[in-house]
């Protein structure tokens, strides 16, 4: 994270200062290969400089390889760091982005996708779109089996997929924990082709994969809810995996940057049990937090709800007392699904439409014979709508 200390120097030495800083950072691995910078105003704002000075620093990064920038989705880590210090271009710089004819004709897409699974259906209609655009054709294997049943089994339909006429294959699977799907990938017979992986985070196996930076997310979310200054801040996680325990470590580690203190961040567990992806955030956010009003805790400050569905669970407790986001407590989810738009809830913006286009340029450069073991990192974004913003002072009255 780069210094937020306020300096004086400007001009000529200060770009300078922070090119070299950002080449200090990428060297050292603070943003791997294929991971997602801050956004230019996001630098601008940790250094204290103008939006002129950011771009003049990372100007250089960008024309030696360094970094890349796509339009409208930011500007990635293009990179490797090598023995002798120096920064080298990988494949996935090197190949056409998404030009030329096509490596593949039939692609096979398995994931789980609901009616109400909008960061996953915008992924699959994003990829469907890109890989329509080059004639190929797609062949989606759905897991869903419809509302209340057990999906298919992840490594079920991936057999079924590579049974099937395809010669290329995209692995969506953000429903499921890391590690679960890790073990899958690991048992899977993918027989030499093409294969792309969208995950809920990263994983060790070598097999090229995007996932959303969840740790970031939840920094991301903190530093939102720290701008308006609250005393105390509440995390509500009513039941556990690697994706909720990277996102609040995201949200220690935002407080920590600031110095917030650990006295001050309450973590409401509820049973904490496993998560399932059957399971209905909502109610299980509603009696965690509703045992802990009963235990003496008032939802004020800024709360960070750990996903869309938590959030909301939340909100139906804090009504019970007579309490409103956005007027005396500020709130923010994860996902931004379609329920988030419809109750005026903050969330941090899965970057979707990103996912579903890296996932597609590193098949056809899988195709192409490059490099098939890169991992993309992205950021998400945090969508503000009135549930963090507090629009006046009002002192909360519990009643139990």
């Amino acid at each position: 994270m780069a210094n937020s200390t306020r300096r004086k120097s400007s001009g000529l030495a200060e770009y300078k200062r922070i090119e070299g800083d950002l080449r200090k950072q990428i060297q050292e691995g603070l943003w791997p290969l294929g991971s997602m910078i801050p956004s230019r105003r996001d630098l601008a704002s940790q250094y204290f400089v103008s939006l002129l000075t950011i771009g003049r620093a990372v100007e250089p990064l960008l024309a030696d390889g360094t970094l890349r920038s796509d339009d409208r989705r930011g500007t990635f880590v293009a990179g490797a760091n090598t023995a002798n210090g120096k920064m080298e271009s990988p494949s996935m710089v090197a190949s056409a982005a998404l030009g030329g004819k096509s490596p593949v004709s039939n692609v096979g897409m398995v994931a789980y996708i609901a009616r109400d699974d909008f960061p996953e259906q915008l992924i699959v209609h994003t990829i469907e779109h890109v890989l329509s655009t080059k004639g190929d054709r797609v062949s989606l294997f759905n897991r869903y089996r419809g509302a209340g049943k057990v999906p298919a089994e992840l490594i079920d339909e991936i057999d079924i997929a590579l049974s099937s006429d395809i010669n290329a294959l995209i692995i969506i699977c953000l429903d499921r924990d890391v590690a679960q799907t890790d073990a899958v990938l690991s048992d899977a017979r993918l027989n030499n082709l093409p294969v792309v992986c969208i995950l809920a985070g990263e994983i060790q196996r070598q097999i090229s994969h995007v996932f959303y930076d969840n740790r970031s997310g939840g920094y991301q979310a903190m530093q939102h809810l720290m701008e308006h200054h609250h005393e105390r801040y509440t995390i509500v996680s009513p039941f556990t995996a690697t994706w909720t325990a990277e996102r609040i470590a995201g949200v220690r580690s935002a407080a920590a940057h600031a110095r917030v203190s650990e006295g001050n961040i309450n973590l409401i567990t509820g049973d904490g049990k496993p998560w399932r992806v059957l399971d209905d955030p909502r109610p299980m956010a509603y009696r965690a937090t509703k045992s802990a009003i009963e235990a003496g805790w008032v939802p004020t400050g800024g709360i960070v709800g750990i996903s869309d569905g938590v959030a909301r669970g939340v909100i139906d407790a804090a009504a019970e007392i007579g309490l409103r986001p956005g007027i005396h407590y500020a709130i923010i989810g994860y996902d931004d699904g379609l329920e988030a738009r419809d109750c005026d809830l903050t969330s941090v913006r899965p970057p979707m439409e990103a996912m579903a286009r890296e996932a597609t340029r590193l098949l056809y450069d899988h195709a192409r014979g490059l490099d098939m073991s890169l991992q993309i990192r992205l950021n998400g974004h945090v969508i503000q709508r009135g549930s963090s913003r507090l629009l006046a002072s009002v002192s909360p009255v519990f009643r139990p």
